[in-house]
């Protein structure tokens, strides 16, 4: 499950997994793995696509229906993101 704490770490680094490796620290890299750094990598790979236009319309509902369901699994204060 991608938390809002993973997400927040992925865009303090900028979405650049060197800086990451490079700088991150215990608590970071506690909090988001390498295989949630690249879950979060492709969702973001593949949302660039979409928005650019670049991707076919079944690619680009795969990719819209996996934002969703890891939305629907991120638990923030008060319930989950719908």
């Amino acid at each position: 499950m991608i938390t809002l704490e993973m997400l927040s770490i992925y865009e303090r680094y900028g979405g650049d997994a060197d800086t990451y490796a490079r700088a991150a620290g215990q608590a970071d890299r506690t909090a988001l793995s390498d295989d949630d750094w690249s879950r979060i990598d492709t969702l973001v790979q593949d949302l660039i696509l979409v928005v650019r236009g670049l991707a076919a319309p079944a690619f680009a509902q795969c990719a819209q229906d996996a934002i969703k369901l890891v939305a629907a699994m991120t638990p923030r204060s008060g319930g989950f993101v719908t």
